[in-house]
């Protein structure tokens, strides 16, 4: 796309080349940044180069970032596209923080839920919210890890406006308070989860409790009728002491009375 726009086509290679990485680059001249952006339902990066002179976006598919930055560049009048582009990285940034907001949102309601009625679609929604979460949090990530570097390495160059070195700092600020957001909204998913384990474990316990009463109180019963179901008269009868229980003991005389006069 470099050589196709009259750009510096060995600098610029990864301008708008499919599948590129993260990237955030300054070296006084030249600021090239590739910047997550969540569009819909999807994540997806769009790519900007800027100089003195112009700005440059390439992206794939439709991103409704682009627009909102028209919006704005008439709004705030950027003064040259060097701020230009930082507007445009700004708001990839905020796309993350909206959706984190909801994510928010959506995690207190669920919880509310849980604890009015427990139902299995809850823990569905939430184990769907972790996934969002830990696919935000691997695209955000390197993204931090690239503007961190950046801002080390511009800190030590004297040939860079200072200016130039706030608009940095000031994004390396807003694309760590999304990876920290997104962070804590991660521990709460999971806290969440958890608290949904609680009351299944709470009402595990309750009906256990209910099932030892049951069971307190009828099982005298059982052994009552048990006891009292015995045949006593014949244990009466031919038990008559330890002994009867030994080898080779035959019935009782009256005993065998007692059978033949049954027919037994």
């Amino acid at each position: 796309m470099a050589r196709q726009l009259g750009l510096d086509a060995e600098r610029l290679a990864w301008l708008g080349r499919p599948a590129e990485d993260v990237r955030a680059e300054y070296d006084g001249e030249i600021a090239g940044f590739v910047a997550p952006v969540v569009e819909g339902d999807r994540v997806t990066h769009v790519h900007a180069v800027a100089t003195e002179r112009y700005l440059v976006t390439a992206h794939r598919g439709p991103v409704g970032l682009i627009e909102t930055l028209v919006g704005r560049v008439s709004h705030d009048r950027p003064s040259d596209p060097m701020a230009a582009l930082f507007l445009l990285v700004e708001g990839a940034v905020k796309t993350f923080g909206r959706l984190v907001q909801r994510g928010v949102q959506e995690v207190e309601d669920l919880e509310d839920e849980m604890f009015e009625h427990r139902r299995q679609q809850q823990l569905h929604r939430l184990a769907l919210l972790r996934r969002r979460l830990a696919l935000l949090h691997r695209t955000v990530l390197p993204y931090t890890e690239a503007t961190e570097e950046l801002v080390t390495l511009m800190a030590v160059r004297h040939d860079i406006a200072d200016d130039r070195k706030a608009l940095v700092r000031s994004h390396d600020r807003d694309v760590r308070f999304i990876l920290t957001s997104i962070e804590s909204l991660q521990d709460t998913a999971q806290h969440a989860v958890e608290s949904y384990s609680a009351l299944v474990v709470t009402e595990q316990k309750s009906m256990i409790n209910r099932l030892t009463v049951v069971s307190t109180i009828f099982l005298p019963l059982t052994f009552l009728i048990g006891f009292f179901g015995m045949n006593f008269a014949y244990l009466f009868r031919v038990v008559q002491g330890p002994a009867a229980f030994g080898p080779g003991r035959t019935a009782h005389p009256a005993d065998r009375q007692g059978r033949k006069s049954c027919g037994v």
